[in-house]
């Protein structure tokens, strides 16, 4: 017995300690894509997905199918699919809007051009969270597309008069509920799971209600996914009033600062702060006074 575990030992030990100049690690490889942003195919492309339809009816109609190949170009042909769609720059995007720098905003609404390149990398596991919850929201829009209560996913949300430009995850068939209403995904931990009993956070509520009053609907159903538990909870609620205002209060706020000329005061202290270190116009703004004087 003794000497058995001593081989599995030697076996274990042999695994762990293995030459890193003789097999790459498969974690580090994976890391390293993530990092890499192999998960990513850029904006949403119309031609991207034509052309990748037409190699997977070639491969289709090959006299030697390869199984293995036609698998991997599926694989690309969902990657087209689900890419986001441009960002739309000079609007105002609700999933930003509560927590957003005014100021920010006020550049970007302005048309100012980027002082600063902002590249602060993505680690591997933040990027795999960031696509999980992006596959989420894909596997919960296709059940109910087949259970025939969703009208449409990934709905436009635009009003030019607001500068307001985003997506909302869905709207369900007017039947479902008896009146229009807008489906609201959100993914999160088991702890931020748990504070969620008996209705949506807040700042789900500002986003979700803007979407919805732009696309004519009264209630939104939220729907709250547990990644580590897979357990879901579901919260039909009003469009929350109270965050309406609050989201027209700054809206309309930027905007008057950019038809005067003048900027929203700062939030960053310095420019070492991690919102100024994320910020394309942090060289700009700290050259700037705290409000600009109003045009003559």
């Amino acid at each position: 017995m003794t000497e058995r575990k001593s081989n599995l030992g030697k076996i274990l030990k042999g695994i762990s300690t293995k030459k890193d100049s003789e097999k790459p690690s498969v974690v580090e490889v994976i890391n390293r894509a993530c990092e890499k942003g192999v998960t990513s195919t850029g904006a949403f492309s119309l031609l991207g997905i034509k052309r990748q339809l037409k190699l997977l009816l070639r491969l289709l109609d090959s006299d030697d199918f390869n199984r293995d190949k036609f698998f991997s170009e599926f694989n690309k042909l969902y990657s087209f699919v689900m890419a986001p769609d441009k960002r739309a720059k000079g609007v105002f995007h609700p999933s930003q809007l509560l927590d957003g720098c005014s100021r920010q905003m006020a550049y970007d609404l302005s048309g100012v051009a980027p002082t600063n390149l902002v590249s602060r990398p993505i680690g591997a596991a933040l990027q795999r969270t960031f696509d999980v919850g992006t596959w989420y929201h894909v596997y919960i829009q296709m059940i109910l597309y087949r259970t025939d209560l969703l009208e449409q996913a990934e709905v436009p949300v635009v009003n030019k008069d607001k500068y307001l430009n985003g997506k909302a995850d869905g709207v369900f068939k007017e039947e479902v509920f008896g009146e229009k209403v807008v489906l609201e995904i959100k993914t999160m931990n088991n702890w931020n799971f748990s504070k969620a009993v008996f209705k949506p956070f807040k700042k789900h509520e500002f986003q979700a209600s803007l979407y919805a009053r732009e696309l004519g609907a009264k209630k939104v159903l939220y729907l709250y996914i547990n990644k580590d538990t897979s357990e879901i909870r579901e919260f039909l609620m009003p469009i929350n009033e109270e965050q309406l205002s609050l989201a027209d209060k700054k809206m309309g706020n930027i905007i008057e600062h950019v038809k005067e000329g003048t900027l929203p005061a700062k939030i960053c202290s310095d420019k070492f702060c991690d919102n100024a270190l994320a910020c394309p116009f942090a060289s700009l703004c700290f050259k700037e006074s705290i409000c600009r004087p109003k045009k003559k």
